[in-house]
């Protein structure tokens, strides 16, 4: 059947498709036309039914559930949480030049290894160079193999293989990682070493077809990530502006990436050399002993550790510095083919002298579905809206697949009082507590362990931290909610905006400049 419906079979039919640019506009219309039509067949008797109809769901939105209803639902109690955080074993050592990390757990005979290149001195320029090396690598031929021989010795000898640019903030110094991920059974695990070491050095950058046809793969995943996860770039161009951390990640693989790439892909036969040169100096530059740190998760041996360590050239320890600065602070706006919005409001505690705390887990919970999701879900018509706090101190806001932009970023200003309200009325702080307690402690995989405990380490902090975090999380009082409360309303107010949506959105929003794609 293959032979006779597909290899022999001479049949065949070529469909082109053309993109509109006009069918938004048309779809628009028609449903404009079909409103009116049906709001003229409407006599008054008619339009009042449809105005009661909605006057009782708005009512309805706004009505409390009752004490039966809530106390029907099963629920723990603060009791029922685990006040601690289970250790993960770690081991940090020099060996072969390099700094080591082990985390000895029971992995089911695999080992997970990753190499993490301290290339904190790279500039911005150079960030894009890294994203498009990152893409390359493994599918370029090397000295060795061909790109398919490559892909046929990664896929037969290892369980996973990935590069990637890792941002860290140490307290509040940052710090840039080019990491290099792989794992294997344990009898296979020498075969790490070999194909990272053939990969990071010996790639062979010269196939011109293949960069162009990589780099316009990556600009189309680009655009569609940014139309279908609006809210992810809102919220990455805002905390690019008041995080280096985020800066680095908007150099790296957010909308600057884009631009630059898109400039790239389209000067491509004049700048080829010129990029073929910055993706050898990556290897060159930063391949080096003096800036790498292994993590391993598994059982290996010494032997092991120096095989990872003689990937790199040898070289003095460095401690780079990074000279990456936030982009400017403002209101700003994305333009996407889209009706709706995705609409972002963030800032940064360290900017005002704050810090995480774990008890800010529990105002995420609290806001998003209490404040959040009543005012931009229920009421504003939004698919989805929520809070996040993360470790490197952004607080950020946002709203997915939002009809009302304006009326989002508005609540986001209110979200202090809401909190301060809450306290007033006397608010149970039970169930978002458990809920950020799950949140915070998931169930891990070996793999999923190691890699956590590696990251909060090369962050600077410790299992003590985590502990803390979580005591902080649990322990949370009125007393507490109102000081977050104050520091919420400052953060925001010292932060940036960044709206992403179809055009005719963001016009009608304040802004001080808005970007297309």
């Amino acid at each position: 059947l293959l032979r006779e419906f597909i290899i022999d079979n001479q049949k065949c039919a070529t469909v082109i498709m053309h993109p509109s640019l006009t069918l938004a506009e048309k779809r628009l219309a028609k449903e404009k036309a079909q409103l009116a039509e049906y709001k003229a067949s409407l006599d008054e008797c008619g339009i009042a039914t449809l105005k009661a109809m909605n006057a009782e769901l708005a009512s309805w939105q706004d009505t409390e559930d009752t004490p039966e209803a809530i106390a029907s639902l099963p629920r723990l109690s603060i009791e029922d949480i685990p006040d601690t955080v289970k250790p993960t074993p770690i081991e940090v050592c020099e060996l072969g030049g390099a700094r080591v990390i082990k985390h000895d757990i029971a992995t089911s005979g695999i080992v997970y290894t990753d190499l993490f290149f301290d290339v904190s001195d790279a500039d911005a320029e150079e960030l894009v160079f890294f994203s498009l090396y990152n893409l390359l690598i493994s599918n370029l031929p090397t000295d060795k193999h061909d790109a398919l021989s490559l892909q046929r010795e990664i896929k037969a000898a290892l369980g996973s293989f990935d590069s990637r640019l890792t941002a860290l903030t140490d307290g509040t110094t940052p710090k840039i990682y080019l990491q290099i991920g792989a794992s294997a059974l344990s009898n296979q695990r020498d075969k790490i070493p070999e194909l990272i070491s053939e990969i990071l050095t010996h790639t062979v950058f010269e196939d011109n077809n293949a960069i162009r046809s990589i780099m316009r793969q990556n600009l189309i995943s680009l655009e569609e990530a940014f139309t279908a996860s609006g809210h992810h770039l809102a919220m990455a161009r805002a905390t690019a502006s008041v995080s280096v951390e985020s800066a680095v990640r908007e150099y790296y693989g957010g909308y600057e990436a884009y631009v630059r790439f898109k400039a790239m892909e389209r000067d491509f036969d004049r700048r080829i050399e010129e990029i073929k040169t910055k993706l050898r100096n990556i290897a060159k530059k930063y391949i080096e002993r003096g800036r790498l740190t292994v993590s391993v998760t598994g059982q290996v041996d010494d032997e092991y550790l120096e095989k990872l360590a003689k990937v790199a050239i040898h070289s003095d320890k460095v401690t780079p510095v990074c000279q990456i600065k936030p982009l400017k602070k403002h209101r700003e706006g994305i333009v996407i083919p889209a009706q709706v919005a995705f609409a972002s409001a963030v800032g940064n505690l360290y900017y005002i002298g704050a810090e995480p705390y774990g008890s800010l887990d529990v105002v995420r919970t609290l806001v998003g579905f209490e404040f959040l999701w009543t005012n931009i879900r229920v009421r504003g018509g939004a698919y989805g809206a929520g809070m996040s706090a993360a470790l490197n101190g952004n607080l950020s806001f946002y709203s997915y697949r939002d009809p009302s932009p304006a009326t989002s970023l508005e609540c986001y200003g209110r979200v202090a009082d809401f909190i301060r309200e809450f306290v007033r009325e006397g608010g149970d702080l039970t169930k978002y507590v458990i809920g950020a307690a799950g949140d915070s402690d998931p169930i891990r995989t070996p793999r999923m362990r190691g890699a956590a405990c590696t990251l909060r380490y090369l962050r600077g902090r410790d299992h003590e931290d985590a502990m803390r975090i979580r005591q902080e999380l649990l322990s949370i009082d009125n007393d507490e909610l109102l000081r977050l409360a104050d520091i919420i309303e400052e953060v925001i107010g010292n932060g940036a905006v960044c709206v992403v949506g179809g055009k005719e959105k963001l016009e009608s929003l304040d802004l001080d400049e808005i970007l297309t794609i």
